[in-house]
């Protein structure tokens, strides 16, 4: 029984609903270092704590507790980076989430690992970059999505769209006549697709392009008139995003490495809805135009396009990103490359859906008393004269029938 004033100590009823949509057991993996009583550090003992609000509802959830260096090779399989990260695992997927925690996040978090058929991402080309040599962008993109939450379907040749939650597809990458087949089948099922193109879109997905309206220029946009291409790229900035959930109250920069502008003009019975998402501008002496008497004119180029319809009662929606290497280990790692794509991905997957959870504050924090009130004046000559006189008063008389005595 919780009896602290509005039951402080309890789950709000969201968060009983999330733990209530997930049957199997949760495990917890807390790595942090121990507490140290003498300097008031309590992290193990408050998320101990924490946990054990979720615990009373739905016992089978599952906590270790351990510091990188009680176990170094769990903490490198796990990708630790900091001091007091949580690893939360549901129905073999996973997600990394940082102090400090507070319900709203946790419970978030669970309903992201509830959508387990959602959250299913399919790679295209997963078996020929598995078999390669240099597999370090396929690894890092999957170790940003297990972090994210997102299971990866190692098997591209089962694409079905009422399983996957998303497909990734890199045109750059050479397809059989059957997996075009597939693509095509996932399409027309109403899958979502990111596709990241360049201007050497492949002729088997011409007709993909096609349908979609594609276009995808040749050259490669250059912001600066002194940039050169050469064998190492120089970086685009994005100059603005459009209004759009993929980039509400997203202000970081994203960066490109080989960009190429793209647009889209489907057939209108398509019935697609194209937004330009992100726009890139460059000087009329980038495009390789003399201006030594004209002063430079702006020239915006398009190269991230979203595009949405409704397919037999289901929203579709393909996001198409004019940067092949857009999805590489050393992208990644730029600004905010990896923030942009979970957005992306999360509109993809419609799993933009959030609980939100006020916190529980005390009933006694103000206390308002009328202006014309007798009650402030008495309670104040109370406890300003009342109760100090009663008190010195019981004190000498205390202190008289001591000596009397």
């Amino acid at each position: 029984m919780d009896v602290t004033q509005n039951n402080r100590n309890s789950l709000s009823q969201p968060s009983i609903s999330v733990l209530k949509s997930m049957p199997d057991a949760i495990q917890m993996t807390v790595f942090a270092s121990k507490d140290d009583m003498t300097h008031g550090d309590q992290f193990r003992q408050s998320m101990q704590d924490f946990i054990a609000r979720y615990q009373r509802t739905k016992p089978n959830i599952s906590l270790n507790i351990f510091s990188t260096h009680e176990n170094p090779a769990l903490a490198r399989s796990e990708n630790i980076t900091i001091d007091g990260e949580i690893v939360v695992k549901y129905q073999q997927q996973s997600m990394h989430i940082f102090p400090p925690i507070n319900e709203e996040r946790f419970t978030n978090l669970l309903l992201k690992l509830s959508h387990t058929k959602s959250r299913r991402i399919a790679l295209l080309d997963v078996a020929n970059q598995s078999q390669s040599q240099d597999n370090s962008d396929y690894l890092a993109l999957k170790r940003a999505l297990n972090q994210q939450g997102y299971g990866i379907t190692e098997r591209s040749d089962d694409l079905n769209a009422a399983k996957l939650g998303a497909l990734i597809l890199n045109t750059s990458d050479s397809l059989t006549s059957s997996k075009v087949t597939q693509l095509q089948q996932f399409i027309d099922q109403g899958g979502n697709l990111l596709w990241m193109v360049d201007d050497h879109v492949n002729v088997s997905l011409s007709e993909l392009a096609d349908r979609l309206g594609l276009k995808v220029s040749e050259a490669i946009i250059q912001q600066n008139s002194s940039q050169k291409i050469s064998q190492v790229s120089k970086e685009v900035y994005a100059n603005y995003y459009a209004q759009h959930p993929i980039t509400q109250q997203f202000s970081m920069k994203t960066i490109f490495s080989w960009p190429h502008e793209i647009n889209g003009q489907p057939p209108v019975e398509q019935g697609w809805k194209v937004t330009p998402l992100v726009l890139v501008v460059t000087t009329s002496d980038a495009e390789g135009q003399k201006t030594s008497t004209v002063e430079p004119t702006l020239v915006p180029h398009h190269v991230v396009l979203t595009y949405e319809r409704k397919l037999n009662a289901k929203v579709q929606r393909i996001v198409v990103v004019g940067d092949s290497h857009f999805l590489t280990s050393q992208s990644l790692s730029k600004g905010g490359n990896q923030q942009f794509v979970s957005n992306i991905l999360q509109w993809l997957t419609f799993d933009a859906t959030k609980v939100t959870i006020k916190p529980t504050r005390l009933k006694d924090v103000n206390m308002i008393v009328p202006e014309h009130s007798v009650a402030p004046k008495l309670i104040g000559y109370t406890i300003q004269y009342i109760i100090p006189g009663l008190l010195s008063f019981l004190t000498f008389y205390v202190l008289y029938r001591r000596r009397k005595r």
